[in-house]
């Protein structure tokens, strides 16, 4: 049991810290011996909580870690699979660079003429 529980915690961590530094993560743990275990884990924007990745709460604390591991790999892979904005570009420019080769790239005087 000791051996069980010291190998999710370190599982835990191991996927954890990296998502921290990344993704600006903190969480929030809770164990005693009257109440279920609690793992909340929250993605931060600043000083703002923007998401919660995990809220695991369970009679066991090894079942706790598990739950709130499975939400982790989950958060990883769906983060992973999203692309990454251009870094160089504002949303004017993704716009402008969506329209090219349209009609509507062209301001008006392109198209009709400046009137003279």
């Amino acid at each position: 049991m000791e051996e069980e529980y010291t190998e999710v915690v370190r599982e835990f961590y191991a996927l954890y810290r990296p998502l921290q530094k990344e993704h600006n993560l903190r969480y929030h743990m809770h164990f005693d011996l009257q109440n279920d275990g609690l793992i909340e884990i929250w993605e931060y924007e600043g000083e703002k909580q923007k998401r919660c990745i995990s809220i695991a709460r369970e009679e066991n604390d090894i079942d706790c870690y598990r739950r709130a591991i499975d939400d982790l790999k989950h958060y990883q892979k769906d983060s992973e699979s999203q692309p990454e904005p251009y870094p160089d570009t504002t949303p004017e420019d993704d716009i402008w660079a969506s329209l090219e080769g349209s009609a509507a790239a062209y301001s008006p005087y392109e198209i009709y003429g400046n009137g003279a």
